[in-house]
């Protein structure tokens, strides 16, 4: 068999394309018509007449055996060539650059390889040639993460969006789709998008997609969200250990120790 790699993109990977390679492999020689003679003729080889294979006798402490192993005049093939070709050497073969089209199946994943009966190197002896395995490589997607069929992508959202719910829009493969979010929504929560993975390879059906939410904590406040949120905590219940007037308290008594 013979090797190969081809790299594809992640979108290509899922919903499948087609690619021409060129690899490099034996293929017979023209000059010869591949059958290593200058005269394009060949004839039944005088040591192993033409079987590709010689039997050798081997003496051992329990008597003599009949082993058998490859001709090395003929090489196997069972042909003796007289006047070898000079292009091909007698081999009756030469590498040659060859393009390969590929056709890549949807859901495809990272490190699989394709077959493709007939395209490797010749066989020995004369025997049917081997397969090309090309081995597939995806470049990862700027966002979206994949997971066998599954895939797996990060959001962002607001305090106010997680609190109240919203609709938010998504990217998937199949471009921005709208996404609820429910009301009191956690931060690290996933939501479940079915049917928006990958599909199944040689299957009907699709993965899920995932969406891995984090709820954006703000950093900077003016005054006036501050105070909207002490507010919001008081009608709650009151979680807040420092209030407002704690806090103008503490700053008029250091004031009045100076």
């Amino acid at each position: 068999d013979l090797r190969a790699s081809l790299e594809i993109s992640f979108e290509e990977a899922v919903f499948g394309t087609e690619k021409d390679i060129t690899i490099n492999k034996s293929v017979p020689c023209d000059a010869c018509e591949g059958t290593g003679s200058k005269s394009k003729e060949t004839k039944r080889c005088s040591v192993c007449g033409g079987t590709g294979q010689v039997q050798v006798k081997q003496n051992t402490p329990f008597g003599q055996f009949m082993n058998v192993k490859t001709c090395d005049k003929c090489g196997g093939t069972g042909k003796a060539v007289d006047d070898p070709c000079q292009v091909c050497r007698g081999k009756g073969f030469v590498r040659k650059a060859v393009k390969v089209h590929v056709k890549i199946p949807a859901g495809i994943d990272n490190g699989q390889a394709i077959s493709i009966s007939g395209m490797g190197e010749p066989g020995s002896k004369g025997g049917a040639p081997g397969n090309l395995l090309v081995s597939v490589r995806i470049r990862p997607h700027k966002i979206l993460q994949r997971d066998g069929y599954d895939i797996h992508v990060e959001k962002t959202i607001s305090v106010a969006q997680a609190a109240l719910g919203d609709t938010i829009k998504i990217e998937t493969i199949d471009g921005l789709v709208e996404l609820n979010i429910p009301e009191g929504t956690q931060s690290g929560v996933s939501l479940r998008m079915r049917g928006k993975g990958v599909p199944k390879l040689q299957s009907s059906g699709r993965g899920d997609q995932y969406v891995h939410l984090t709820v954006e904590i703000p950093k900077h406040l003016t005054e006036k969200q501050k105070e909207l949120l002490r507010e919001f905590d008081a009608a709650m219940g009151g979680t807040l250990q420092k209030t407002e007037g704690e806090t103008q308290e503490r700053k008029s008594f250091f004031g009045k120790k100076k």
